[in-house]
């Protein structure tokens, strides 16, 4: 399988991330415990339809799964691989808080409001550094 890694600054705007935010705050019937993090199920049909356009994912147009996950602090996920993956996004949808780093194999992303990064999740090892301070929003969807 091919090894890709594209990240892209500005991909929602300010507005576009804080409405996801407060869909998730507004939601919280819905919101599931998974290890350390809260996740929202949720499919933004026009932000898929825009992630698809751009990254062309041919046969898998519409992610398996597609979540806002919120991060609290002291949350983290340990370097793996996630096996039957092709390919995962990951949607920053804010910024104001510390620490969260993406590692993706040797490239450390800062999460930045409204970068998205797309990688080849299922052969690319990666981890989410530990949330220091406030609480770290994305949007992640995955394919397989």
């Amino acid at each position: 399988m091919n090894r890709t890694f594209v990240r892209i600054d500005n991909f929602l705007s300010k507005e576009e991330c804080n409405k996801l935010i407060e869909k998730f705050k507004q939601s919280k019937d819905s919101v599931l415990k998974y290890r350390n993090t809260f996740t929202l199920k949720i499919k933004p049909e026009n932000i898929l339809e825009r992630i698809n356009n751009q990254f062309k994912f041919h046969n898998f147009l519409k992610p398996d799964n597609c979540e806002i996950v919120m991060w609290p602090v002291d949350s983290y996920m340990k370097i793996h691989i996630d096996n039957g993956d092709k390919f995962s996004f990951f949607l920053y949808l804010n910024d104001d808080f510390e620490g969260g780093e993406t590692v993706v194999e040797d490239i450390t992303v800062k999460p930045k409001q409204g970068r998205i990064i797309v990688f080849s999740n299922g052969v690319m090892y990666h981890e989410v550094k530990q949330i220091k301070k406030n609480n770290r929003f994305m949007l992640a969807g995955w394919y397989n």
